[in-house]
């Protein structure tokens, strides 16, 4: 797997020459750190933290369009801050790698209550990050996240996928990607949820999105909907599991799926709705997010779970036998929250409603095989001898083309350099002989 990241960064450092034109980004600091330039021609740095100190977060970030730095800058952490003795209601974590122990610390609350505040805190070598966060009861209602609230309405981010979901208002910051402004608003003020495919993430890193701890009688008739945004020429893949708690994210398989979609999906936001399968002990939502190539977003807003409808329940019962549901799930109205803003949403088509008839698609060549070559990839993506070997190939040969690509384009533009000078210089020579020549007849005049 060395290998494989390696090969990563060096295809992501081929990707980056078309960010050469893009906005200025401001200054960014690190403390108990430095900061290098990676790249002469654009504006990209690398982490470096202090001696006795370990980087939290990501060791690269770019200027994107908008002026803004993706990811957002690191914190260099170290022991030495005093552990909580207590937390009502829940569980504080310590880190699982040695680097992170004592300088981390993450909160999950009691089943039956939900987290408000943020769901790590990390040390400096000094004090904590932050305050506390608290655990609340869950009410017998719906239990809705629309963004606006930093801390993510107790929504957790998962401490050991490859990166982070991003908290975003507007529009996302590569160009022909992502949403242009939240759902719930609809303007560019409110929040929502993305992944970014630039640099440094690679193809296949995922991100993790883990709900509160849910009592298993919570399940019992209840749907979850959601409002994701997925547009590029190159998007990933979007997945929603049922686990039970504390369940080890990097073992999730399409046992604990009930939900997925994958592909460029327009430009438009969609709805998705799951029926929530029955537990026998207490369970937890994780939502998944996988990047893409380079131009690829994926957005998430408006994250309800409530009271399934009785048409949701009949639908569900029809196609699964009340079991699970898995592919893109029901669709439906959504619901209004007292905590959510009640400004007039985009609703889904009706069924029955009519449709614009769809364009017929052309395949070309060019297309086929790299729908191939996608399609490979995905059944290549379990880590195996034999499938790094695959990946490794592929994106070794991507890099073999682009450099040979680049030298043959450098000595074309060396040798016209070359044939211009000795143009210019021929020409030279020729206007002095000239200049020579009339100076000769004048003076033999």
């Amino acid at each position: 797997m060395r290998v494989l990241q390696v090969l990563c960064a060096l295809y992501l450092f081929y990707e980056i020459d078309s960010l050469s034109d893009r906005a200025a980004c401001p200054e960014v600091s690190l403390r108990n750190g430095q900061i290098l330039p990676v790249h002469e021609n654009i504006q990209m740095v690398r982490y470096m933290c202090l001696e006795g100190f370990t980087r939290y977060g990501p060791s690269v970030s770019m200027c994107l369009e908008g002026g803004v730095w993706y990811p957002e800058a690191p914190m260099c952490v170290k022991n030495g801050c005093i552990k909580p003795k207590v937390f009502k209601r829940g569980k504080i974590h310590e880190a699982k790698s040695d680097k992170l122990k004592g300088a981390l610390i993450s909160f999950t609350c009691d089943r039956g209550y939900f987290r408000k505040g943020t769901d790590r805190l990390l040390c400096d070598g000094d004090k904590w990050s932050g305050d506390l966060p608290g655990c609340k009861p869950l009410n017998d209602g719906p239990v809705g996240c629309d963004f606006e609230d930093e801390f993510l309405c107790g929504w957790s981010q998962d401490n050991d996928d490859d990166f982070d979901w991003t908290r975003w208002r507007g529009k996302t910051p590569t160009n022909d990607t992502g949403p242009a402004s939240d759902y719930t608003t609809n303007t560019t003020g409110g929040h929502y949820l993305f992944l970014e495919s630039s640099a440094p993430q690679c193809t296949q890193d995922r991100a993790n999105l883990i709900s509160m701890i849910f009592p298993p009688a919570y399940a019992t008739g209840r749907c979850m909907e959601f409002r994701y945004h997925m547009y590029g020429r190159d998007v990933g893949e979007l997945s929603v599991f049922v686990t039970p708690a504390n369940f080890d994210t990097s073992k999730m398989s399409t046992k604990e799926r009930v939900f997925h979609v994958a592909g460029n999906q327009g430009t438009d936001w969609h709805l998705g709705n799951v029926m929530l399968p029955s537990q026998q002990r207490a369970f937890q939502i994780v939502i998944q997010g996988s990047s893409g190539t380079f131009y690829g977003d994926i957005a998430l807003d408006d994250v309800i779970i409530r009271r399934c409808s009785q048409t949701e329940g009949s639908q569900h019962a029809m196609t699964k036998g009340g079991n699970k549901t898995t592919a893109t799930g029901i669709e439906s109205s959504p619901i209004n929250l007292k905590s959510l803003p009640t400004k007039e949403r985009q609703r889904p088509k009706a069924a029955g409603s009519a449709e614009s008839p769809k364009k017929t698609r052309t395949v070309t060549p060019k297309k086929q095989r790299k729908e191939k070559e996608n399609k490979s990839f995905q059944a290549g993506k379990k880590d195996t001898p034999r499938n790094n070997h695959r990946i490794s190939h592929r994106i070794s040969h991507r890099i073999s083309h682009r450099i040979s690509h680049r030298i043959s384009h450098s000595r074309v533009k060396e040798r016209q350099q070359t044939n211009k000078k000795i143009k210019t210089g021929a020409t030279t020579k020729n206007s002095k002989m000239l200049g020579a020549a009339q100076k000769k007849t004048i003076k033999g005049k």
